[in-house]
This record gives structure tokens, C-alpha cells and sequence, in this order.
């Protein structure tokens, strides 16, 4: 590598590096709107992981919205291809739940856990209990 070539990777260097702050900033800034927000900065999401997130969730939502459905499996695999994990979930979907974004997603995926498992996981239970009371209500 000449000398050119070598500042040129230092200041692409700089440029992500700076990206990835602004990224951070943001959402720092945002989480006192948005928990959602809050919970991406404390999993150290990166912009694209969070975009890739949106447009997964947006596409289970489109399976729904076309009268179709999908299992907890077919969406934890999905989110696992762009490092988001099982554990990762559990505080996304309670911040998403809180925002009411993409609730039809969140309750077929607790109703799938709870088909299987016959219980909800303990940090699901409050919006278990609103799912429970909802259908209680429209019953």
C-alpha cells in the first residue's frame, strides 16, 4: 500500500467510526420518545441491524395482514440471521409493545410460545395479561 492508499482507508475508518456515533447519538436522543430506542442503544444494535429489524417486522406484519400466519420459529430465525436473539427479543417487543408497533406480530408470537409451552416467559407477562383481557373484552 502506497501512502495515498493507506490515509484514504484511515479516513473510510473515520467515516464509519463517525456513522456509527451518529447512530448512537440519535438513538440516545430518540429513547426519551421511543423505548424502542433506548433498548437498540443498550443492545448495541447498528444502524443496519435495526434497519433489517423494521423490515422484518414489516414483512411478518404483511403474512398477517394477508390472512396468513407464521410460527415464533419462522421470526426468531429471521431475526437471528441479523443478530438478534431470543434474549435480545424479550426487551424489543416489550419497548415495540409499549409504542404499540407491530402488536398483531407480538401477539401471535406469545400465542405460538404459549400453544407450546402452555406458559408465557415471566418479562411477556404484562402483555400477556393485556392479550387476556382484550379478548376477554371482544368475546
Amino acid at each position: 500500500m502506497n501512502g495515498d492508499s493507506i490515509l484514504l482507508q484511515k479516513l473510510r475508518d473515520i467515516e464509519e467510526k463517525l456513522q456509527s456515533l451518529e447512530h448512537q447519538i440519535n438513538l440516545v436522543y430518540y429513547s426519551r420518545y421511543y423505548p424502542s430506542f433506548g433498548v437498540f442503544y443498550e443492545l448495541g444494535l447498528s444502524k443496519e441491524q435495526v434497519d433489517k429489524l423494521y423490515d422484518i417486522l414489516d414483512k411478518f406484519m404483511e403474512i398477517l395482514e394477508s390472512g396468513e400466519t407464521f410460527s415464533r420459529i419462522e421470526l426468531e430465525k429471521a431475526l437471528s440471521e441479523v443478530g438478534i436473539g431470543y434474549q435480545s427479543l424479550k426487551s424489543i417487543f416489550n419497548a415495540f409493545w409499549e409504542e404499540s408497533k407491530y402488536r398483531p406480530v407480538i401477539v401471535t408470537y406469545l400465542k405460538d410460545i404459549m400453544k407450546l409451552f402452555k406458559s408465557i416467559p415471566s418479562e411477556y407477562h404484562r402483555i400477556w395479561k393485556e392479550i387476556e383481557e382484550t379478548e376477554r373484552k371482544n368475546s
